[in-house]
């Protein structure tokens, strides 16, 4: 969720072009997401990357899933929804859910983090990548 310009859409269609994976990406705004589309396909990954214009918190429940990543770089105070559109339904036992600027935006972020931090079905990670941000990797554990 979060496709913006598909910077991050076209590094994950790349990876996956070596596993045979496909990539669903969200955008909300129409220009971002025809930018992207455009972006996608000079990269040559039209075929592997299905981009979806809408709001996520609509489109979530309409995609086919299980899905084995789940990387939000959307709205913050959406973070919840979007945890429970997504299990646990949408995402695989085994499956990974890595959210975008978590240290910097954790204020907006907390409902979110203390609820996957807590969660016994998830094994939850902050890691700093950047001096002043990271990601939140939530790892749904295979017997849940």
């Amino acid at each position: 969720m979060g496709t913006s310009h598909g910077y991050s859409a076209i590094w994950l269609g790349l990876a996956l072009e070596e596993t045979g994976g496909r990539l669903t990406t969200i955008e909300i705004d129409r220009a971002r997401h025809d930018l992207a589309r455009r972006n996608v396909a000079q990269a040559g990954l039209a075929q592997r990357v299905t981009l979806v214009q809408g709001d996520a918190h609509a489109a979530i429940p309409t995609l086919d899933g299980p899905f084995d990543f789940v990387f939000l770089d959307a709205d913050k105070e959406g973070q919840v929804d979007y945890f429970h559109k997504l299990y646990p339904r949408k995402l695989a036992p085994g499956g990974l859910i890595a959210v975008h600027n978590a240290i910097r935006q954790a204020g907006a972020m907390r409902e979110y983090l203390d609820l996957v931090r807590n969660h016994s079905d998830f094994d939850t990670v902050t890691i700093s990548a950047t001096l002043d941000d990271g990601f939140c990797l939530s790892y749904r554990r295979r017997t849940s």
